[in-house]
């Protein structure tokens, strides 16, 4: 299962998006040095992240160079004012629900089932596992 997430806007909204869109300009420059620096610089910390993780010492995962260059990337033009502007959801959030309701459909209906998501995903606030303990499902750390 590939969980997809689907907007619908009217034809008036998206000509207004993508104009408003080419009237702003983009910080192309704080991107390209952003993930310069996580390729340069983080790869010990990748090391780190995925030693931490196989010896159950999650909360020593950090991804603080990602998130960085995450926000200097995708949130130049899909910020929560842009969306609201437009009647656009959150793009994050939309991802997040659709993962959890294809997850908890695949756990309803299998025997076994196997996920691959971000490791970023799993760790921090409002994580996809503590979400699904939340929702009474028995989640054993690693």
């Amino acid at each position: 299962t590939f969980p997809q997430v689907e907007v619908n806007i009217t034809n008036d909204a998206a000509k207004e998006a993508l104009a408003d869109i080419r009237r702003v300009q983009l910080d192309d420059e704080a991107c390209l040095a952003t993930t310069i620096d996580a390729v340069e610089t983080d790869i010990p910390h990748m090391v780190s992240n995925a030693n931490a993780w196989a010896k159950g010492e999650v909360s020593s995962i950090s991804f603080a160079a990602l998130k960085k260059r995450d926000e200097a990337c995708s949130d130049a033009i899909l910020t929560p004012a842009f969306s609201a502007k437009y009647g656009l959801p959150s793009i994050k959030d939309s991802i997040r629900s659709r993962w959890l309701s294809e997850a908890e459909s695949a756990l309803a209906s299998n025997k076994t089932t196997v996920a691959f998501v971000p490791m970023e995903n799993l760790i921090g606030a409002n994580n996809y596992l503590e979400i699904l303990r939340a929702k009474g499902y028995s989640v054993i750390a690693p």
